[in-house]
């Protein structure tokens, strides 16, 4: 496996514009829609390990989230709601799911 650079190594966003975090996405396919009145504050942060690649992101208002990840990723996702039931894909999970997201181009 190959490392980058550390320069490379770890990106970071603070914004509270949705376009900014998606645009910050490169190839993710991911598109936001803020579901619940107020003020956007979101973190982003991304790791990358060469060919794996490991990111968290905050919200801190509901939003809906689609993604369409090219074939090359394997997404997965860990839910820390602010809620302990929320919707995910479509469907209700608890605090603390583990999730396999599908998707690909």
């Amino acid at each position: 496996m190959h490392i980058p650079q550390a320069s490379k190594l770890i990106r970071r966003l603070n914004t509270i514009n949705l376009k900014k975090l998606t645009d910050f996405q490169l190839n993710k396919n991911r598109q936001y829609t803020q579901l619940e009145s107020g003020k956007l504050n979101a973190q982003y942060i991304e790791v990358n390990l060469g060919d794996m690649q490991l990111f968290i992101e905050s919200l801190n208002v509901g939003a809906r989230i689609e993604a369409a990840p090219a074939k090359h990723y394997l997404p997965f996702a860990y839910i820390y709601p602010r809620i302990s039931e929320h919707r995910f894909c479509g469907q209700e999970h608890n605090n603390n799911s583990l999730i396999q997201a599908s998707g690909g181009l």
